[in-house]
């Protein structure tokens, strides 16, 4: 009967997880949630277990076996009917790295309770003890993740702990590994310990044996990047140095010149950026010197910090965790935000406990490039959801129930427009905590109206609807099908552990969009991409715009046949627009006037609903290469831009050529890094404009690329003249961050000027 139970209770610990969004994916989160589920009830469980005499240990390990195997039941009944489409290894690797060495554990709990209390004595005190281990355990975590620059942990209690939430890619090494073995080798060393038919001496041995291995296993995990912890781990790593006023930027040895230059440049970059933070927030110096740990690659800063793709910040140190970059570094001056704000931060914890108001201090002061601004992102949020409100906002748990993109948006704009009514100081009072009716006179909630309706005013959802709905309808991580598997499957790496979580003999480049479409198949923007790497493929095999076979003729009325079903005009999304000029582009020879036709309903439609300077570059670039007289050159240009040419192919200009297959030639050469234009060469390309018919979306970028061009060669003060240009004919979303990238430069020049 009290096997019955013990499984029975494993089932529940497997089953509850299920009940969550987050664990309905049988991957890390729904293996880390039944772990815990296991330690906190299987103990109380355990100790309701009869005390026998003769205890034997492999009849303890039998039943915490049984326990084991109810928790993976759930998992395995919903792969066996294809109920789950995650990786089933993926789930096999973490229920073994989270939940086996919890069971065992919480076994070797619920068996020292048992052994320390007679039957009928009462466990209550016992189970006061484990309730108070259980909170100061999970102080530690906190007080761990709060104080240390990792951002990830493996804790007996919590098992392995990743990282920021927003990392669909996770990673494990060795020592990672071993630290749960460990904790496994405490569980069954307290079972041992319970067996009450065994001498004192005996069981004095086994438990100096249990703590010897436990200490063996996790000085050999300090060996790995998983085992480490501190900031003297990272400096192991990171070992070569770079000091400025107020910062220490930290980084791994490397004799590549290129890799020299540019950490040299993040240490730059940094001086300009505090100094400039420093002013806007009215703050004479930083108390704390801020280490800036910059990482080779996303995976070492995975296995080192914890974050992969986020970049993070510890405000306790602080430190920041970022990935090496060759030119203006896109995250660096967010983060610095975090480092710096946390001189004045919530009850002196270095940041606030909404994490949106945290972010949204950042988006203030950090912009980006954005295709629309923080105000019509959030006005379009609102206009979905009116009953948001400041109280909701200001609420711990706002960041984690929206997707991050709208919880990003909305608190920026709502800072950023403190920061432009009511100044820096009032922004500094917010973030320290004080009540928002004391800060925002009249009151919070007058306040509240003043900024709804100031970004509603200036709101056009029919002109911005289009694009808004294309950056806010994604769900957060934690609500998506399957991300980690998807994650792990699209990564062409093969390591051992990588390798263990994988089907056998994976091909990621042959297996994962087959396995994508499995969880994705019906949606719209999977068989939009799928029309287009169809066409592509066709495309691409033929080499040029060639004569039509009946094969490909087949294969191309197939393909229109997929984009007509999925299209209408007007169209409602940006994939049907993609679709649309994918359609132009394989009319183009066969029909060349229904070709056009498209293209030119297409830019009439994009002066009223805007879909992003991206997709209007698209259909302009389409529009001024048809007038191309050669029609084989044409053709090239119209392959080039529907991406049918082969990898590193571009068709070369004539000398007389158009403005727009210059523009295309130089965006080429700056994207594979084979441009190298004099200062004198760049000068010139900056009196070549584009005709006035084309939109300044076009003009913007080509100002962007001269500019990111001459940034990367050095030539600081015409990238600064390129940038200051981009935001004259940029976007809202982009003016201040291109003012932000001509200043940066500006300062470069008079950093790196010879002084004599």
């Amino acid at each position: 009967m009290t096997a019955f139970i013990v499984f029975i209770t494993g089932l529940i610990c497997g089953m509850l997880p299920l009940l969550l969004s987050s664990g309905r994916n049988l991957e890390y989160e729904y293996a880390s949630l039944s772990a815990i589920l296991m330690l906190l009830i299987l103990p109380l469980v355990w100790s309701r277990r009869a005390q026998l005499k003769k205890e034997r240990f492999s009849r303890l390990l039998s039943t915490a076996a049984l326990a084991i195997c109810g928790a993976f039941l759930p998992g395995l009944f919903l792969f066996m009917t294809g109920l789950c489409p995650c990786g089933f290894y993926e789930y096999l690797f973490w229920m073994g790295i989270q939940l086996i060495p919890s069971t065992l554990l919480a076994c070797g709990v619920g068996s020292l309770i048992r052994s320390r209390t007679s039957a009928s004595q009462d466990k209550r005190p016992q189970f006061i003890y484990w309730t108070v281990i259980i909170l100061l355990a999970c102080s530690e975590i906190i007080l761990c993740l709060w104080m240390l620059p990792q951002k990830r942990i493996t804790h007996w209690l919590s098992g392995f702990l990743h990282g920021p939430v927003y990392d669909a890619w996770i990673t494990a090494d060795a020592g990672i590994l071993l630290i749960r073995i460990s904790h496994a080798v405490i569980g069954v060393t307290l079972l041992l310990l319970s067996v009450q038919s065994r001498s004192e001496r005996r069981r004095l041995l086994q438990g100096s044996c249990g703590i010897m291995l436990w200490l063996l296993l996790r000085i050999m995990a300090t060996q790995f990047p998983g085992g480490s912890s501190g900031s003297a781990d990272l400096r192991t790593f990171l070992s070569e140095t770079q000091h400025g006023p107020g910062f220490v930027v930290c980084y791994a040895p490397d004799k590549d010149p290129e890799k020299q230059r540019s950490y040299k440049l993040i240490a730059q970059q940094t001086a300009f950026h505090l100094a400039e933070l420093k002013a806007s927030l009215g703050l004479k110096n930083i108390k704390k010197e801020i280490s800036i740990y910059v990482y080779p690659d996303q995976k070492q800063k995975k296995l080192w910090s914890g974050s992969g793709q986020t970049d993070v910040t510890d405000v306790y140190g602080p430190s920041i965790h970022i990935t090496a970059e060759t030119g203006a570094h896109s995250t660096l001056r967010h983060e610095l935000v975090h480092a710096v704000s946390s001189e004045f931060a919530w009850g002196g914890l270095g940041f606030h406990p909404d994490m949106a108001l945290t972010e949204g201090l950042a988006v203030a002061l950090a912009p980006g490039f954005s295709t629309i601004t923080p105000d019509e992102g959030a006005a379009a949020v609102l206009m979905q959801n009116p009953e948001l409100s400041l109280s909701r906002l200001f609420s711990p748990f706002f960041f984690w129930t929206e997707a991050p993109a709208r919880a990003y948006t909305i608190a920026g704009s709502f800072f950023s427009w403190v920061l432009r009514h009511y100044g820096a100081d009032h922004l500094k009072r917010l973030y320290r905590g004080e009540d928002p009716d004391d800060v925002l006179s009249p009151s919070a909630e007058e306040a509240e109206k003043r900024w709804k309706r100031e970004i509603l005013q200036h709101y056009d959802n029919k002109k911005q609807g289009l694009i808004a709905h294309s950056l806010y309808r994604r769900p957060g991580l934690l609500f998506q099908s399957c991300p980690h598997t998807a994650a792990l499957y699209k990564d062409p790496d093969q390591d051992l552990i990588s390798e263990l979580r994988r089907p056998p003999g994976w091909q990621a480049k042959k297996d994962y969009p087959q396995w994508e479409e499995r969880i994705h198949g019906q949606e719209t923007w999977f068989l939009s991409r799928q029309l287009h790497s169809q066409a592509r493929k066709l495309l691409t095999q033929s080499n040029v715009p060639a004569e039509n076979t009946p094969s490909s003729d087949e294969a191309r009325q197939k393909i229109l046949s997929g984009i007509s079903a999925l299209t209408r005009f007007p169209p409602e999304s940006l994939e049907e627009i993609s679709l649309l000029l994918l359609k132009s582009d394989l009319l183009h020879q066969s029909d060349t006037a229904e070709s056009n036709e498209i293209l030119i309903r297409l830019r009439d439609f994009i002066r009223q609903r805007n879909p992003g300077p991206a997709m209007i570059r698209q259909i302009y670039s389409r529009l001024a290469v048809n007038r191309i007289r050669d029609q084989q050159q044409q053709n090239r240009w119209r392959f080039y831009l529907a991406g049918w040419l082969p990898p590193g192919e571009i068709p070369l200009p004539h000398p007389d050529a158009l403005w727009i297959t210059r523009y295309l030639l130089i965006r080429w050469q700056a994207a594979s890094k084979s441009s190298h234009h004099s200062g004198a060469e760049l000068k010139a390309l900056r009196r070549v404009m584009p005709e006035k018919d084309l939109p300044a979306e076009l003009t913007e970028q080509w100002l962007f690329t001269l500019g990111n061009i001459s940034f990367h060669q050095q030539e600081w003060l015409l990238a600064s003249d390129f940038f200051r240009d981009s935001s004259d004919v940029a976007g809202e979303g982009r003016i201040q961050k291109y003012l932000e990238l001509s200043r940066l430069a500006a300062f470069l020049a008079g950093q790196n000027t010879p002084h004599h």
